[in-house]
């Protein structure tokens, strides 16, 4: 069974890049991710797996992936 967790993201103030907050656990941690110059890539939106049930897999498959390496 999973551990409840809340994961929260949005545009950096000065729009330079993106922030992820994520709690699992009894843990908070807060990322700042800065715009890449590069691939052009869809945001996610709120109906995600609605939309794009591929594109929203595969965020979430390098979501947990992140998350597994900040626990290693």
């Amino acid at each position: 069974m999973r551990s409840h967790r809340t994961i929260k993201a949005g545009k950096l103030p000065d729009g330079s890049g993106y922030q992820v907050s994520y709690e699992q656990g009894n843990s908070r941690k807060v990322q700042n991710f800065q715009a890449s110059d590069g691939a052009q890539e869809a945001p996610p939106n709120a109906a995600g797996s609605f939309h794009d049930p591929d594109h929203h897999q595969a965020l979430m498959d390098r979501l947990d992936s992140f998350l597994k390496e900040g626990q290693a």
